[in-house]
């Protein structure tokens, strides 16, 4: 059947001066008019039709912006290569200008153009962080758990005997191998 006109407009919203419209993404295609795009919480079942977008705009010369994007995700995108390669094409080519994400011990964060920053929770700090340390790319976990062993004192190192330790290291394996 035919979709009613206003159900249709309902997803076509406009400024009164026409300079900010709102579109249905991936059903509206970009407009020659269009200076700038942003994208909104882009997930990983559309991660096709967001790489054809910013292909799109990068062939134009056109700004985009993907705002939280979670374009990889293990149940959608795979473990195998084809996972790895648009991961390559598209993720890792992308510069975060935001970035925040919460640790068991602390949180790292980014603001563009400043590096990765490493903070870890001290309740005698005004703000209740202590900085820790800058990256100029995204630490992974390795890098963060061996950080946390350093400054926050986890103890760690390789005593398989302790509580866990066999444990610990196949769940680490898991979480990994996972995240490939």
């Amino acid at each position: 059947g035919r979709v009613p006109e206003h159900v249709v407009n309902m997803w076509r919203i406009s400024s009164s001066d026409g300079r900010v419209q709102v579109a249905g993404f991936p059903r509206d295609k970009l407009d020659d008019a269009d200076g700038a795009v942003f994208c909104l919480c882009p997930r990983a079942p559309e991660r096709d039709a967001c790489e054809a977008l910013v292909n799109a705009c990068e062939d134009s010369l056109r700004p985009i912006a993907l705002l939280n994007p979670y374009l990889v995700d293990m149940g959608t995108t795979g473990f195998g290569m084809a996972g790895r390669m648009f991961k390559e094409r598209l993720v890792d080519t992308l510069e975060p200008c935001y970035y925040l994400r919460t640790l068991d011990w602390g949180a790292l964060a980014r603001t563009y153009p400043k590096p990765y920053t490493v903070w870890r929770e001290d309740a005698d700090e005004a703000d209740g962080y202590a900085f820790v340390r800058n990256y100029a790319s995204a630490p992974n976990d390795e890098t963060l758990e061996e950080l946390y062993d350093e400054v926050v004192g986890g103890g760690g190192g390789d005593d398989a005997g302790g509580p866990g330790g066999l444990l610990d290291g196949l769940g680490k394996f898991i979480d990994a191998f996972q995240k490939m």
